[in-house]
């Protein structure tokens, strides 16, 4: 299906327009009220999808650092540096040794999914699907000796999700998270 957010945005502002044009100076009806309501966070949405279907508009996928650490001291510094950060690890794959059990060999690779209730609910009761992007998670891994410590960016949220109403979760969970990033390397 072939949209046209412009002419959708276009539609909007003028069903917006005529609406407030027979809004009353005074006692305004519940029914014009939620429907003045509806017509704006549309717009909105409308608006917000537009402005995040631009290339320039999406950030990088993926935030990662190179480490001195070795690779299980890396590990524990994430884990430590989650829990100051006020998140919780819910879970650590060790993806070198669940690979290895079916014969394939790689170098260390750990994904560490990390979450925060409040954070996590806010953006749940905005739309469930974005619970296909929970928890997040920090990738801890060697590539040729080198450990590298990568986060994938929660301010990606906006860019899939753009008719939620998010506000400044994603932002705010992607500093914590590029933080934790940072502080454990």
């Amino acid at each position: 299906m072939n949209r046209d957010i412009d002419a959708e945005i276009a539609k909007t502002e003028t069903d917006l327009a005529e609406l407030r044009s027979r809004l009353p100076a005074h006692s305004l009806k519940p029914g014009m009220a939620r429907e003045l309501d509806d017509l704006e966070d549309k717009l909105r949405r409308l608006r917000a999808e537009k402005d995040s279907s631009t290339v320039e508009n999406v950030p990088e996928m993926k935030y990662t650092v190179t480490t001195g650490k070795s690779f299980d001291e890396a590990v524990a510094a994430v884990e430590d540096k989650t829990a100051e950060r006020g998140f919780r690890v819910l879970h650590v794959h060790d993806v070198q040794a669940t690979l290895k059990e079916k014969g394939f060999e790689r170098e260390p690779l750990k994904i560490i999914e990390i979450c925060n209730a409040k954070y996590a609910n806010r953006v749940l009761t905005s739309d469930i699907d974005i619970g296909l992007f929970l928890p997040c998670k920090i990738n801890v891994f060697t590539k040729e000796g080198r450990t590298y410590i990568s986060a994938l960016r929660p301010m990606l949220l906006a860019s899939f999700f753009p008719g939620s109403s998010l506000g400044e979760v994603p932002a705010e969970v992607d500093q914590i998270v590029r933080g934790i990033v940072d502080a454990a390397k």
